[in-house]
């Protein structure tokens, strides 16, 4: 494995993320999550250490296997089907948190939808700075 190759796709990865969690979370899904407010932590106990932690994780992995995946360049056919399925793999397990939060199935489908997506630009991304 070529480091310098891995650590920018990394990189790129973990940026395309945080980006779009932003976008998804803290701007598109803000009115559902304000409607079940309930639910979920309050502001002042959110740890953004975890969250970054989080991405930064699935950055990683999805780096590392797509680095395993990728022995020849695929382009970005390669990329947005490696994405597709690490986003349906994300989506199966969001849409499962329906069955045991009393959450609306507007909140949990858009999970699933995000996912599908994050997965999907992951991929993208990931076609572009790791090239086999």
């Amino acid at each position: 494995m070529n480091v310098k190759r891995f650590l920018l796709a990394l990189v790129g990865v973990f940026v395309f993320v945080f980006a779009y969690s932003f976008l998804v979370h803290g701007t598109l899904l803000k009115g559902l999550y304000e409607s079940t407010m309930h639910l979920w932590r309050p502001e002042s106990d959110h740890n953004m250490l975890f969250g970054i932690g989080s991405m930064l994780a699935f950055s990683a992995v999805m780096t590392y296997f797509y680095s395993c995946y990728s022995k020849e360049d695929k382009g970005i056919n390669g990329g947005v089907c490696y994405g597709l399925f690490a986003g349906l793999l994300l989506g199966s397990v969001s849409l499962g948190t329906y069955c045991y939060m009393p959450i609306p199935l507007e909140l949990t489908l858009s999970w699933v939808v995000s996912d599908i997506v994050q997965g999907v630009g992951s991929g993208v991304v990931l076609s572009f700075l790791y090239k086999g």
